[in-house]
C-alpha cells in the first residue's frame, strides 16, 4: 500500500461521515472498530437512533454495535482530518456548502459515491463537468486539490435507521486525482478491516466501475429487473453490452483505457446474482436517482469530444421521464 505526495501534518484519525445510510453507516462502523475517531453528519430518525443506541452493523456473521458522535450541525463536529461524503449525487449540491466547518486546509475530502464527481478532471485539463457542478459551487466548497476518490466494492443495505446489513465485500480502492498524500487515511481503512488498494490512476478505476453502473442501473430503473436478468442473454445483455461499449469509447477519447474487458465486467455483474441496483432501490424507496453522475456526465463528455452516445442518451431520457412521472426529478 502506498500513496504519493508530501506528508500531511496530521494523520487523518478524526473522520466524519457525511451521510450515514447503508454505505456510510458500514464505513463509519468499521473505521470506528479500527480505532479512528469517527463522527457522523446525519439527521432525522437516523440521528436519533444512533444517539440513543449506537450504530449497528451486521457484517460477516457478526454484529457490531458502535457508539459514535453524531450531529446534524457540522459546526458541532469541527475541523476534521478526513471527511467522507457518502450521500447520493442529487444531494451533494445542497450539502457541499454546509460542510465548510468540517474542512480545513489539510482535510482530506473523500467521495464514496457512484459515478463521476466534480473533481474528475482535476490535473487533467481541469474541465468542469457542467451537469455535476454547473456554477462551480461544489468545487468552491470542496476543493478538488484536497480530494481522494474511493471506488467501493462493497454491498450494504439499511434495515432501519442506524442499522446496516453488509454483504461479504470489503474491497476499497483509493486514489488522488492530484498529488495529495492519503496514506494515513488508507491505513485507517485497513485498520477497520477493509482490503485497500491505492491506485495511481483513480480516474481509470472510477471509469471501470462506471461501466457496470451505467449499464445495469438505468436498465433496472426502466424494467424493474435484477442484475442477473439484465445480464442474461434472454434478458437485456446486448443492451448492457452496447451501453458499456459507448462508455468505453468516451473513456478512450479522454485518455482512459478500460482496466477490465467487457466480458469480465459482465461476469463480475453476474456474480452478484439477483441484485437490485442502487437506482432501482432509489425508485422503490421514493428517492431521486443518480442520473447525472451515471448518465448525463458521459453524454456531456462524449459531446465535447465528438463521440456519439445515442443509446446512453436514450436510456437517460427514459430514466428521466420515469423520475419525472414519479415526482423524483
Amino acid at each position: 500500500m502506498s500513496a504519493a505526495g508530501p506528508p500531511l501534518s496530521n494523520s487523518p484519525t478524526k473522520i466524519t461521515l457525511a451521510g450515514l445510510g447503508a454505505m456510510g453507516g458500514m464505513i463509519a462502523a468499521l473505521l470506528a472498530r479500527g480505532g479512528a475517531a469517527v463522527s457522523g453528519l446525519t439527521r432525522g430518525a437516523t440521528l436519533e437512533a444512533i444517539r440513543s443506541r449506537g450504530l449497528v452493523l451486521d457484517f460477516k456473521g457478526e454484529r457490531h454495535e458502535t457508539k459514535i458522535v453524531v450531529d446534524d450541525d457540522p459546526a458541532a463536529l469541527g475541523v476534521q482530518d478526513a471527511v467522507i461524503i457518502a450521500v447520493k449525487e442529487p444531494a451533494l449540491a445542497g450539502l457541499a456548502p454546509s460542510l465548510a466547518p468540517l474542512i480545513g486546509p489539510e482535510t482530506v475530502i473523500v467521495t464514496a459515491m457512484n459515478g463521476l464527481s466534480w473533481w474528475f478532471f482535476h490535473g487533467h485539463g481541469d474541465r468542469r463537468i457542467a451537469c455535476l457542478d454547473p456554477q462551480g459551487a461544489i468545487e468552491a466548497a470542496l476543493p478538488a486539490r484536497q480530494t481522494v476518490g474511493a471506488v467501493l466494492h462493497l454491498w450494504a443495505t439499511a434495515l432501519g435507521p442506524g442499522h446496516i446489513n453488509a454483504g461479504p465485500g470489503d474491497r476499497v480502492i483509493l486514489g488522488s486525482p492530484g498529488v495529495l498524500d492519503y496514506s494515513a487515511l488508507a491505513a485507517a481503512f485497513e485498520a477497520g478491516g477493509f482490503r485497500v488498494q491505492c491506485s495511481d490512476d483513480i480516474r481509470a478505476e472510477v471509469w471501470s466501475k462506471l461501466l457496470g453502473n451505467l449499464s445495469g442501473n438505468p436498465i433496472s430503473a426502466v424494467t424493474g429487473a435484477t442484475l442477473d436478468r439484465i445480464l442474461s442473454p434472454e434478458g437485456t445483455l446486448d443492451v448492457a453490452r452496447a451501453l458499456m461499449a459507448e462508455t468505453t469509447a468516451v473513456g478512450r477519447a479522454i485518455g482512459i483505457e478500460p482496466l477490465i474487458s467487457l466480458d469480465a465486467r459482465i461476469e463480475l455483474g453476474r456474480s452478484l446474482g439477483a441484485f437490485k441496483t442502487s437506482m432501482l432501490q432509489d425508485f422503490e424507496n421514493g428517492k431521486p436517482p443518480e442520473i447525472d453522475a451515471l448518465l448525463t456526465c458521459v453524454s456531456e463528455i462524449g459531446a465535447a469530444k465528438g463521440v456519439p452516445t445515442p443509446l446512453i442518451d436514450a436510456m437517460r431520457a427514459l430514466v428521466m421521464l420515469r423520475a419525472e412521472t414519479a415526482g423524483l426529478f
